[in-house]
């Protein structure tokens, strides 16, 4: 049987399944964004290897498929795929490349079978340890690169407790947790690999450097915000007022968050009256204003819609009325005054607000503040929410330290 003709003949064909199976997978959730090409950029000449080695009888991988490995490997850590991901991902171009020789296998013998079968599966082994080494390497090198993150931040973060002493020990409490997280998978990792330097790409080190590096995304998304707002609440607002047209800048903005809504399968709607509306502001701040509430929207729906509607205030002339509903899970009434206030939480407890700090929304409110408008909030318990943002329309004279 010439194993290597038939694999390279059914290459494409074998990649087409490959990619449909990924797309279904659900225990591989980090395709979900990605381009097929991206996703199957060295799988071909994986397949060409092992056809190589079942049709030579190698037990070992070239140097060229080796690089292709590694290739594979340093793109998936990118891709912020995890080691189960990666494992899954090659069990299932295992299973397929199988099935798609199971006409030809039909007609050998047991022997063959067996010696064929058993050879795609040491080849597959190698690529899939090649591939897990240089993955490994690469979350290392994150790893890093996250740590001088947070070494050049630090100097920051000392000028915001300065500013800011009243919230420090908040602050500090916040940090607390992913902190710990990072202090202790860091450990049990450089134990582990004292212990055990011979096995440096075990599933295991590879799920704490996973936890490492969240964890201290958590960490650096907390300082960040606490940045921000430390700015937005101490410094004078350099705005750069221009006439925006804000349902094009709407929904520019909802279209990055689409993916963010997708996932949840969640319907983002636009109502824009009229469809062309310009007026002054400044639509970067704006902009901040629809990111952060669209996707305190977003985290706490569990299914429906979020509507923006956008119209001009018919109460008082020359307003911009923008209203943010939801179908997610509302606010109790007793809580309607503090969610505007910094590290405020309903209930930090649940689940769907694992990933929230409390700050988003007074974020929100110095935002508005420097524009000069107002923001409100009405919300039934299960019902849903709605925040209003009412804007004046600013003059161009207002654009900060440029005048």
């Amino acid at each position: 049987m010439d194993v290597e003709s038939i694999l390279t003949a059914k290459t494409n064909k074998i990649i087409e399944q490959w990619l449909e199976s990924l797309k279904q997978e659900r225990e591989i959730e980090s395709t979900s964004g990605l381009s097929n090409q991206s996703l199957q950029d060295s799988i071909p000449a994986i397949l060409k290897a092992i056809a190589k080695n079942v049709a030579d009888g190698n037990t070992k991988i070239e140097n060229l498929s080796k690089q292709k490995a590694d290739i594979h490997g340093v793109l998936r850590a990118k891709q912020n795929f995890n080691p189960e991901e990666v494992a899954r991902e090659f069990f299932l171009l295992r299973q397929i490349a199988i099935a798609e020789l199971k006409p030809e296998l039909i007609q050998c013998s047991p022997v063959e079978i067996v010696n064929i079968i058993t050879s795609i599966d040491v080849s597959l082994d190698h690529l899939v340890s090649q591939s897990f080494k240089t993955y490994m390497e690469q979350k290392l090198k994150q790893l890093g690169q996250l740590q001088h993150q947070l070494l050049l931040t630090n100097q920051e973060l000392t000028r915001l407790v300065d500013a800011h002493q009243d919230n420090f020990s908040y602050l500090t409490h916040e940090m607390k947790t992913p902190l710990t997280s990072i202090l202790g998978y860091s450990d049990l990792f450089l134990r582990q690999s004292q212990q055990d330097k011979l096995n440096n790409e075990s599933t295991a080190n590879l799920r704490h450097i996973e936890e490492v590096l969240t964890q201290g995304r958590k960490l650096l998304r907390i300082i960040s915000d606490n940045l921000e707002l430390a700015s937005y609440q101490s410094e004078k607002p350099n705005l750069n007022c221009e006439v925006v047209e804000v349902c094009s800048l709407i929904n520019n903005t909802l279209l990055t968050l689409k993916p963010l809504a997708d996932r949840r399968k969640l319907k983002l709607i636009v109502a824009c009256q009229p469809r062309t509306l310009e007026f002054v502001t400044d639509s970067l701040r704006l902009q901040q204003i629809l990111i952060n509430l669209v996707t305190n929207a977003i985290r706490y729906t569990e299914s429906g819609k979020i509507e923006v509607i956008c119209q001009m205030s018919e109460k008082i002339s020359d307003r911009l009325k923008i209203e943010i509903a939801d179908t997610g899970i509302g606010i109790a009434p007793e809580y309607q005054s503090c969610i505007f206030e910094p590290y405020f939480r309903v209930n930090p407890q649940q689940n769907y607000n694992s990933e929230s700090r409390g700050l988003g929304l007074a974020i929100v409110k110095q935002l508005v503040k420097m524009l000069q408008g107002e923001i409100s909030v009405n919300s039934k318990l299960g019902v849903g929410s709605t925040f209003t943002v009412v804007l004046p329309k600013l003059e161009r004279s207002l654009a900060g330290d440029r005048n």
